[in-house]
């Protein structure tokens, strides 16, 4: 397995300034925000977040970036909470995230678990003022095995052991759910049972 560039498997590049609130419409494409990571991460459409039009987007010189990006947030707060996104649909992103494009030498599934894994957050160098540079991203290096099949296969099971711990969590939310309602049942409401 060798180590390589993330240069050299994506192209990588940042979001633009976000547009004034008056820039948004009820219709066109997402706009992402850094602060919307989580939210998509929880489960949260893309189609709800803010939208700009075509013709705004043109006015304001934004880039739409294709389905498949892979977002990750590279200043702010944000960038030290490892959150690893990938696009469902075309959308304008803010400059606060790099985006990578895999460019086919590697799978996307794979490349978005190496970076959840090995997290682009130790390349901050101040986190009292976290930031990571596009030029420190690009040269970041991370293992890739030649093959794209052996790529694939490996994503593909991590992506089942992904799974896996996502079902795991929400039984244990689902048990503390059960628990709660239990105790209070029994016990009723310790803060009005005085």
């Amino acid at each position: 397995m060798n180590k390589v560039s993330l240069c050299t498997v994506a192209t990588v590049s940042a979001g633009q300034c976000a547009p004034s609130p008056h820039d948004f419409s009820k219709t066109g494409k997402p706009f992402v925000r850094a602060g919307s990571l989580e939210d998509l991460l929880s489960g949260k459409k893309e189609t709800d977040l803010e939208l700009i039009s075509e013709d705004t987007a043109k006015k304001l010189g934004l880039k739409l970036y294709p389905k498949g990006s892979i977002l990750i947030a590279k200043s702010g707060m944000s960038a030290t909470k490892n959150r690893v996104y990938v696009l469902r649909t075309p959308a304008y992103v803010v400059s606060h995230l790099a985006v990578l494009i895999p460019n086919g030498k590697i799978n996307a599934d794979y490349l978005r678990l190496v970076l959840k894994t090995l997290p682009l957050s130790v390349l901050i160098k101040d986190q009292a003022y976290p930031a990571i540079g596009i030029g420190e991203i690009q040269k970041y290096k991370i293992p890739v095995p030649e093959e794209i099949d052996d790529q694939a296969r490996i994503a593909k099971l991590l992506c089942k052991a992904e799974g896996l711990v996502a079902k795991r969590k929400q039984h244990l939310q689902q048990l503390d759910e059960l628990l709660r309602s239990v105790f209070l049942t029994m016990f009723g409401d310790p803060i009005t049972n005085f």
